[in-house]
């Protein structure tokens, strides 16, 4: 089976375009009319937003508030939406900024697929593929990195792509931007830099090739630098990540290598589904007298994937069976839409029923249906957000709707677990610069971070492997702190507290 041109080469991209953007706007449509807090069901969201503000509202604006561990650019991406206050409290910024890089992603794989293949048909069907992906469409509606490394891998994937095709350096150079953009964005993306590079010294096609290369390397030496100027070390921020979770939990029984690389896989199945996952393997049925030139891009989209899953297996980040942090398979599904799109056509020179072939097509697409239609199978994203949110009364979301209620001007300390002092200052409407978080308390007085400026005080009574330490001991001195406060508002998970006036 041989697949025809069905449109003109940009009145397909403007249908492309189109498709995903009412998609993406009505199923945003759909979520905001559930609940207004959907986009920021992840702690992570609330953080993202939070920080992308503090770099404009804050006590101290700046770059300095870009820290470390979260890399730079989704929040810089933020920015200019987060600026305008009805979207940044209405967590409506993730999506303003997301939507475009989700439609642009779905446009640059059906460019991708079309070029490979010579064909509109699978380039569409890729496009689907992973656009239509409900796991994927609610990732880009909210304020998480992920949105931004799809794009600009994909961006670079295109540019890669011509650049095998037509040889042109300019293209390499494209890639190479592109990617060290990507590395900005998420460490998934650190692992396609020395492939670019081992491409350029292999190829033979140019000596600038190898100096170019470099670029795509820039983003990481950049992010390198910034920490060991900013903290002392360079790598402040790989420390900081793994030793987030305690001790305990990394040498929990249960989480051997191969247990965890199962989780991993089991989140593929179930978040891109059977019939995908079989038919990307179409990838690798070669057709007579052409040649696979798609094998050094799907090269390209597959190493990301494959540091997830060594980060998973090295216990670097945690993953579990109840869809926790699922969301680190989601790059996967670029490669399975390049797969797909790439090695339909071989699958279908092995079946000659039309019929089977149109079956083939519908369970691919379906899968979208299922996901939403079967709580057993389920959005895996958006299920674990939503628990996140909801561990206790709407996350913090409440205690930040009463503190806007009562809050009447004055500082605002918050002593909270990780992840719900975020959840708070969005939904209170408060300026940020009125707020500063108590991570740690004095070494010798569990009181010695709270100052007399400080006219409200948010506790959290949730207590996080994190943050329990600090969290009990400000608890333990409840009594010091009630001397000299009157209580606002106590739901048995936050107590908001209003220092006495003299």
């Amino acid at each position: 089976m041989t697949f025809k041109y069905t449109l003109s080469g940009r009145r397909a991209v403007t249908s492309v375009a189109i498709l995903f953007l009412l998609t993406a706007v009505a199923s945003a449509v759909v979520l905001w009319s559930q609940d207004r807090y959907a986009f920021l069901y992840y702690g992570d969201a609330a953080s993202h937003i939070v920080k992308a503000r503090q770099i404009i509202d804050t006590k101290t604006p700046g770059a300095a508030t870009l820290g470390t561990v979260w890399l730079p650019l989704p929040h810089l991406l933020l920015v200019p939406a987060v600026w305008i206050d009805s979207l940044f409290y209405s967590g409506l910024a993730g999506a303003v900024t997301g939507i475009p890089m989700y439609a642009g992603t779905c446009i640059l794989l059906f460019l991708i697929v079309r070029r490979l293949t010579g064909s509109e048909p699978p380039a569409l069907l890729a496009a689907c593929l992973f656009g239509l992906n409900p796991n994927v469409v609610y990732i880009s509606l909210t304020p998480m990195t992920e949105a931004s490394l799809f794009f600009f891998l994909a961006m670079g994937g295109y540019a890669f792509t011509r650049w095998i095709d037509e040889g042109k350096t300019a293209w390499f150079a494209a890639t190479a931007v592109s990617v060290m953009l990507a590395t900005l964005c998420r460490y998934e993306a650190w692992i396609v830099p020395p492939y670019l590079a081992l491409l350029a010294v292999t190829s033979g096609r140019s000596r600038h090739l190898v100096a170019l290369s470099f670029v795509a390397f820039l983003g990481i030496l950049s992010w390198l630098t910034w920490n060991y100027f900013r903290y002392g070390d360079a790598l402040t921020f790989v420390r900081w990540t793994y030793n987030v979770a305690p001790e305990a939990l990394h040498a929990a029984p249960g989480r051997e290598w191969y247990h965890l690389s199962w989780i991993f896989l089991t989140a593929m199945f179930f978040v891109f589904g059977p019939v995908v996952i079989l038919a990307s393997g179409g990838m690798f049925i070669k057709l007579p007298g052409r040649p696979s030139r798609g094998t050094p891009v799907l090269i390209y989209f597959a190493l990301p994937v494959l540091l997830s899953l060594a980060s998973i297996a090295l216990d670097f980040v945690q993953i579990d069976s109840w869809r926790w942090n699922w969301r680190l398979v989601l790059p996967a599904g670029l490669f399975f839409a390049v797969a797909t799109g790439t090695g339909i056509e071989g699958l279908f020179t092995r079946i000659r029923s039309e019929g089977a072939r149109a079956a083939i097509v519908v369970l691919l697409l379906l899968m979208p249906l299922l996901q939403i239609e079967f709580s057993q199978i389920g959005v895996a994203v958006y299920d674990d957000a939503h628990r996140v949110f909801s561990a206790d009364p709407r996350g913090g979301a409440y205690a930040g709707e009463l503190l806007g209620k009562e809050y009447s001007g004055g500082d605002i300390a918050l002593i909270t677990g990780y992840g719900q002092a975020e959840r708070i200052m969005v939904s209170s409407g408060i300026p940020l610069r009125d707020f500063h978080i108590l991570r740690n308390p004095a070494e010798a007085e569990p009181l010695g971070s709270i100052t007399n400026r400080e006219r409200f005080l948010v506790i959290g009574m949730q207590k996080t492997p994190e943050s329990a330490p600090y969290v009990e001991r400000w608890l333990a001195g409840m009594d010091t702190i009630l001397a000299g406060h009157r209580l606002r508002s106590d739901d048995g998970h936050y107590v908001i507290l209003e220092r006495n006036q003299e």
